[in-house]
């Protein structure tokens, strides 16, 4: 990017916060705009936020207006309205699913993935194969899993503001 500003990119799952902060939208927001303070004190600021993130984005940019912060530009890449997914259980399972597969090796990604296959296919195996294949992930991945489930639950029941700035919507 041609830009002599600092880009900073914050991956909420890596907030060094607690799972209480996701309790809501705005708290997530607020954790996040502490974070773009400690590298920019002050704006203009310039925000994108894709997918879930747009809605997060949309309050980091809400709340940095109401501190009286300048907001150059505020950008929505594939963002949804809110309360438009009513049902974020299977969502919130592939989430989990791609999460997990991305930190393997090829050969055990495969290996998960038709694990998983089987035992939808077989359901009355599965209490067998449990004992057999442990499950990847670590604490991080646990975090993870807590995490997004967590927001995406902030997002289902999130009511926002009225955003009186202009916002870019990219799909």
């Amino acid at each position: 990017m041609n830009t002599r500003r600092p880009i900073l990119a914050i991956e909420v799952h890596y907030l060094e916060v607690g799972l209480s902060t996701f309790k809501s939208m705005e708290c997530i927001a607020a954790a996040v705009v502490q974070r773009m303070r400690q590298v920019q004190p002050v704006g203009p600021y310039t925000i994108l936020g894709y997918s879930f993130g747009g809605n997060l984005a949309v309050e980091v940019a809400r709340q940095l207006m109401r501190d009286h912060q300048v907001l150059e530009s505020l950008v929505l890449l594939d963002a949804y309205a809110p309360g438009s997914l009513r049902s974020f259980k299977g969502l919130r399972k592939l989430a989990t699913h791609l999460r997990i597969i991305k930190r393997l090796k090829f050969q055990d990604a495969w290996s998960y993935i038709f694990s998983r296959v089987r035992r939808r296919l077989h359901p009355q195996s599965q209490m067998d194969e449990a004992k057999t294949l442990p499950l990847p992930g670590d604490a991080t991945e646990r975090r993870i899993s807590e995490i997004s489930k967590a927001g995406l639950d902030a997002l289902r029941v999130h009511r926002p503001e009225v955003f009186s700035g202009r916002m870019i919507l990219l799909r």
